[in-house]
């Protein structure tokens, strides 16, 4: 895990004391939001963030909601040779683990398709048994001696139905077995990707209005290129009949809502993918001059701005993605897109993520706004909200 500085200023209004607290993370957010707590702030409450990422390394964090900013800086530790080369043997043996975790979790889900596969096999096995012994008795009771006929295929039916019943019961227990080793795949390879932090320092200071305006600066008031309420009250009346669409019908109208009132050079909606292990992100809708060469691609879970996004289920609105620390260049290198600003969020829907809908390269600034900010999640809720009822329902479906 990093180490980071976190500045966190007094309260406007209150007599409170400014707190710098140093802190070890894994990422930025999880030290900003571990800082607070340490102070007795609710960190989690940090649902929406701008970022601005400065030249000297510092990234500032802006909260629309109660206009506070926060500064936050990865300290570097100096270290030895032995030491450096022991950290990077370290991350190495996690990369190689993780990597190992990775193949047990599929591994785990092809054996608990076999053993699926072998139960219905079994299963098959003893209605045709059943059916065979069935048969055998129908004409056994042509014969002459009935009595011994019927005794004997009784001693058949019931020898082959205690077969089959046992093996089915293996290969229950098989099933059981292999869905116990998948869960346990999967808790591990999440357990590898789940983000950790504890408190190292915590440092108070009264500080002037003047000391903390030069230490984060302020927050810089950005003109809306829309009445908002108006927008929203519109974008409520478009999204009424949104239940009555399918998955593919739903994420291209949000898309092409959020794209109608926010100006930008592309936009996506990125989707978790239920039948994959993993649960990787794939495109499910997108627009832009790229569009059509981000069909075949895949991004972990957990990686750039949109995996970070899904992960922390937290709106981000960066102004300058190659300075900002979760940037994912494998998109860029498969398509040559160049990306400039982003405005993540995340579809939420019951207790599920999604996915995210994701604007890019807004037209005229690179900085976005609060009002736009609320549109996107407005759309995202909606979007989510769709998602939730439908996968019931499939899934209701499934069971019938």
């Amino acid at each position: 895990m990093a180490q980071y500085e976190v500045f966190i200023p007094a309260k406007p209004g209150t007599d409170g004391r400014s707190v710098t607290v140093e802190v070890e993370a894994s990422s930025w957010l999880l030290a900003l939001r571990s800082g607070m707590n340490q102070i007795g702030e609710q960190g989690e409450s940090l649902a929406s963030v701008m970022c601005e990422n400065r030249s000297d390394g510092t990234i500032v964090v802006k909260d629309p909601s109660s206009r506070r900013m926060f500064r936050i800086k990865e300290l570097v530790i100096e270290q030895t040779v032995e030491e450096s080369a022991a950290i990077e043997k370290q991350r190495a043996d996690d990369e190689a683990q993780a990597s190992v975790l990775r193949e047990q979790a599929e591994k785990a889900a092809k054996e608990e398709v076999e053993a699926k596969k072998q139960l219905e096999k079994m299963v098959a096995e003893q209605k045709k048994a059943e059916e065979a012994a069935l048969k055998e008795k129908m004409e056994a009771e042509k014969q002459q001696k009935l009595q011994e006929a019927e005794k004997k295929q009784r001693e058949i039916t019931a020898k082959a139905a205690a077969q089959a019943s046992m093996q089915k019961a293996s290969a229950e227990r098989a099933v059981r077995d292999s869905e116990r080793k998948s869960i346990e795949a999967k808790r591990k390879a999440a357990e590898s990707a789940t983000g950790s932090a504890r408190k190292v320092k915590v440092t108070k200071a009264a500080m002037k209005p003047e000391e903390v305006i030069a230490k984060i600066g302020v927050m810089e008031e950005v003109t809306e290129t829309f009445d908002v309420d108006t927008v929203l009250a519109d974008l409520f009346m478009e999204t009424m009949d949104i239940m009555d669409m399918d998955q593919d019908e739903s994420v291209n109208f949000i898309l092409d809502l959020a794209l109608n009132t926010i100006k930008a050079e592309a936009g996506s909606i990125i989707l978790s993918d239920v039948n994959s292990i993993l649960s990787d992100l794939y495109f499910a809708a997108a627009r832009g001059q790229v569009a059509d060469a981000l069909t075949h691609i895949r991004i972990p879970r957990g990686k750039g701005i949109v995996g970070f996004t899904v992960s922390a289920g937290c709106t981000l609105a960066v102004s300058d993605v190659n300075q900002n620390p979760n940037f994912y260049k494998g998109v860029a290198e498969k398509t040559g897109f160049e990306s400039k600003s982003i405005l993540c969020v995340p579809i939420q829907g019951g207790e599920r993520t999604y996915g995210a809908v994701e604007i890019v390269n807004k037209v005229g600034s690179n900085k976005w706004t609060p009002g736009e900010m609320s549109v996107v999640q407005f759309l995202a809720q909606k979007l989510g909200e769709h998602l939730n009822v439908f996968h019931d329902n499939v899934s209701l479906n499934g069971l019938k």
